[in-house]
């Protein structure tokens, strides 16, 4: 599994680890958010960089390519230098280094596969990109005073528009769009009128064939009115 974090989450579930995994994780993480990624923090894994030290940096990628030199280098380095992005890594068995993605796979695993059984890859898939979905939406968090990771993006957005790529607001889900959150299974939706927000109370990730185990989220929706 890939996850990156600052502050949305990004997670995708692969079966093996790649050098060509990584790569296009990262790219896809750049084509998703709405700022410009001047840095990533890594492990030292060899899916991220040569764990002999000796592998070309994004730096020496772009010098490289400007002057037409050909090359062979690690497909995660080159998408460094593609993205124009920073790659840093951590001490070595030091993973406390970049304690939030470790903290967000253990957060993911609790809310997946420690709690549900899952009969297929696929499954297990939908119910990963419910829970990225609802988190980055709905989920209000104390080290971002109170905020849901997307709005704290629109936040920033406001103060330094200088900074991103596109209005992070074209980002918000559509009216009737739930991202795979699966109602009450009663059918039963409390809604909330509220300056135009509608507070609607889903089952906290039940998927198809697991039982409810009575958690709920309360996700906020801005409507069209």
């Amino acid at each position: 599994m890939a996850v990156g974090i600052d502050p949305a989450v990004l997670a995708q579930l692969h079966e093996k680890a790649t050098r060509r995994v990584a790569g296009d994780f990262l790219r896809a993480l750049a084509a998703t958010v709405p700022y410009r990624i001047h840095t990533v923090l890594t492990d030292n894994g060899t899916h991220f960089t040569d764990p002999t030290g000796d592998g070309w940096t994004p730096e020496e990628i772009k010098a490289m390519r400007a002057d037409g030199v050909q090359f062979r280098c690690h497909s995660f380095e080159a998408a460094c230098a593609d993205l124009d992005i920073e790659h840093r890594l951590t001490k070595p068995r030091h993973p406390w280094t970049n304690g939030q993605v470790e903290r967000m796979n253990r957060t993911i695993k609790e809310a997946t596969v420690k709690r549900f059984h899952y009969e297929t890859h696929d499954q297990l898939r939908q119910h990963l990109a419910d829970f990225v979905a609802a988190y980055n939406f709905a989920r209000r968090l104390k080290t971002l005073p109170g905020l849901t990771p997307y709005e704290f993006i629109c936040q920033q957005w406001e103060k330094e528009p200088s900074r991103f790529i596109h209005n992070p607001h074209h980002q918000t889900m559509g009216l009737n769009t739930w991202s795979g959150v699966n109602p009450e299974p009663d059918g039963q939706q409390k809604r909330r009128q509220n300056g135009g927000m509608t507070s609607t109370k889903y089952s906290l990730f039940n998927p198809k064939g697991c039982p409810n185990n009575g958690d709920y989220l309360y996700m906020i929706k801005k409507t069209s009115i």
